[in-house]
């Protein structure tokens, strides 16, 4: 039986938005909500000297003006996953988005970051395997097959990555959620390939889709 451990955590500022904009009352109810974020509104009045109606209405305004966000992650030592860094070199520093925004469309992928320095795109990828013996080929070298002969590219590199690297929680969003898709995100479908269901569990984007990082 799959055990899950799920927490509620702030994940971040809004980068867009300007950090003077967030006012000493509002960061003294942030503090409160890193410290545990299953607090509830009387335990942080508490601590904030506010009423509670006051102390929920500030979240709610905090989340509302998108100063900060909560999400749910789940503990992949739950799963039988394995961990691969993919590493784009770019010809151009303005091409950056393009691809930030492909990795991101990817239900696999829990970080993507742009190396100014470098050039560079770096992704982590998981895929989650039969069982973690499996031989299978990761799927992620579907979705870079594409990058490795876009002209934008100067090279793209994968290789494994080792668990004590990987955070020890991975947030939960909207991109794994169910969905009905005959094809996943990067345009394959599982149901053709050959490693599935007997190696590979199919990408969470698509109904194919057989693992347990999907809800």
């Amino acid at each position: 039986m799959l055990e899950v451990y799920l927490t509620m955590t702030i994940v971040k500022y809004n980068a867009k938005k300007d950090i003077s904009e967030i006012i000493p009352k509002e960061k003294k109810i942030i503090r409160e909500l890193i410290k545990d974020p299953r607090k509830s509104f009387l335990r942080i009045s508490k601590n904030v000297d506010k009423t509670r109606q006051t102390t929920s209405k500030i979240f709610k305004r905090l989340t509302a003006h998108e100063k900060i966000e909560l999400n749910v992650s789940i503990n992949p030592e739950c799963l039988s996953l394995m961990y691969y860094i993919i590493r784009v070199e770019l010809k151009r520093n303005q091409d950056a988005d393009y691809f930030l925004n492909y990795f991101y469309r990817c239900p696999k992928t829990f970080l993507v970051v742009h190396s100014i320095i470098q050039n560079q795109i770096i992704a982590i990828i998981y895929e989650e395997f039969v069982n973690k013996s499996s031989s299978a080929v990761p799927c992620c070298k579907n979705l870079i097959d594409p990058i490795q002969s876009d002209p934008k590219v100067n090279s793209c590199v994968i290789e494994g990555l080792i668990r004590n690297l990987i955070p020890n929680f991975i947030p939960l969003d909207n991109r794994r959620l169910y969905k009905n898709n005959s094809n996943s995100p990067c345009n394959n479908n599982c149901n053709d390939c050959e490693s599935y269901e007997r190696q590979c569990v199919g990408c969470p984007g698509s109904k194919y889709y057989t693992g347990n990082f999907i809800f």
